[in-house]
């Protein structure tokens, strides 16, 4: 949660629209607003480089931490951010379930192709 938090934080510095972002020990899932001169890539490498440093720098994670290189997007329609939202926001419980490769297996079925690990 407290990446979460700085992700936002962090965001909100960089021009960053994020909605809402939460996720679990492996991943995390972040919902945002591009705007008109906003490309995704650019955005995600922003996001991953700057709370990597941050991890690093709060020891929270080793030194020589990075993230995946791949991710999952998906354009979302503004009658569907509430149930995103409130999706996000129950990622503890979700994962009491299921881990993280089961739901990718759901992403698959609803027509993504999983990032490569």
């Amino acid at each position: 949660r407290v990446l979460c938090a700085h992700l936002v934080k962090m965001a909100e510095q960089l021009g960053i629209s994020i909605i809402s972002a939460d996720g679990h020990d492996d991943h995390v899932h972040v919902l945002l607003r591009l705007h008109a001169v906003q490309h995704l890539m650019g955005v995600v490498r922003m996001l991953q480089s700057g709370s990597a440093d941050w991890l690093r720098g709060t020891r929270m994670v080793p030194e020589d931490f990075s993230w995946d290189e791949g991710f999952m997007a998906y354009s979302v329609s503004p009658s569907a951010v509430k149930q995103v939202e409130e999706y996000l926001a129950n990622q503890e419980q979700y994962h009491q379930a299921k881990s993280l490769d089961q739901e990718l297996e759901v992403f698959e079925k609803a027509g993504a192709t999983a990032p490569k690990k």
